[in-house]
């Protein structure tokens, strides 16, 4: 009885240090993560006298929204802020759907080198996009074989997202892939057994069941395309989306402008946030069903 109860008692004392460790832990990490964004937000609603007191470290004295106001009417928030919305649901539908697909047939059929095709997909990822962009911008911008103004256009982003935007889509496929891998495939051949041909399967049986997989792909593309710059410079500055809105330096101001700048950054990324929020449940449920999550 002793021994039994000294092993309960030392099962205990570890479950209770497991416990503890792990808070310690995950509360750093919170703290890594969140200490950055906070401090941002808070030198935001610092007045121009506490960004120049050196006395003033965290919190500020006298708040103040005047950075806010200065990103706001640099930023022509309403305009760009729908132009970026198009941008994104755009790139969002395109990389979902297309991605979807190529995750089927590297699920279901078999063909002659089609684990190399998965080898393919998932080595692409590791390339950077921006070594493509230059290539691309110099495509794009001498392509009028049909006299088409391709660049500053949505139509950008819909080509974008079938080709080097399109490189992401590698997770995506992965995602899909490991989806459909765990699908019974009674489901397609009761399918194919009621004269259904195989693209009707796709679309009136397999899609329905991949609901889940489908939001959390169309959630990571919507919000890089919210958040890119890189390819927004390169092909879409004209159209000023609301990355390309945010305040530049000015010497005069450096410091001013910086906090600016940051208070402009906050206000694009707060919709993501907010959605994430509302889908973290979906995207828990896909990664836990491609396998990332184990």
């Amino acid at each position: 009885m002793r021994v039994s109860a000294r092993k309960n008692g030392w099962a205990t004392a570890g479950r209770l240090a497991f416990a503890v460790v792990r808070f310690v832990l995950l509360f750093g990490l919170c703290f890594i993560i969140l200490q950055p964004f906070a401090s941002k937000i808070l030198a935001a609603f610092m007045s121009q006298n506490d960004l120049l007191d050196v006395t003033v470290k965290n919190i500020p004295r006298e708040w103040s929204l005047y950075h806010w106001q200065v990103a706001l009417q640099g930023m022509h928030l309403p305009e760009a802020a729908l132009k970026t919305l198009l941008l994104s649901l755009l790139a969002g539908s395109i990389q979902t759907m297309t991605s979807a697909m190529v995750g089927y047939g590297l699920a279901r059929f078999r063909f002659r080198g089609r684990k190399l095709a998965l080898v393919a997909v998932i080595v692409v990822m590791l390339v950077p996009m921006q070594l493509y962009s230059i290539s691309e911008f110099t495509y794009f911008h001498f392509f009028t074989p049909l006299r088409l103004n391709l660049l500053n256009t949505p139509w950008m982003t819909v080509l974008l997202s079938l080709g080097t935007l399109g490189l992401k889509q590698g997770l995506y496929i992965y995602f899909y892939r490991a989806f459909f891998l765990g699908l019974p495939q009674d489901l397609e051949n009761a399918a194919y057994i009621d004269g259904a041909s195989v693209p009707r399967t796709f679309l009136s049986v397999i899609l329905p069941n991949a609901r889940v997989t489908m939001s959390t792909v169309f959630l990571l593309a919507f919000c890089w395309q919210w958040t890119d710059i890189s390819f927004s410079k390169n092909f879409l500055d004209v159209y000023r989306p609301l990355t390309l809105t945010i305040p530049p330096i000015n010497a005069d101001t450096l410091v001013s402008t910086a906090v600016a700048r940051n208070a402009a950054a906050i206000l694009i990324i707060l919709p993501l946030m907010v959605l994430f929020v509302f889908c973290q449940k979906n995207l828990v449920r896909s990664l836990t069903q491609s396998g990332l999550a184990n």
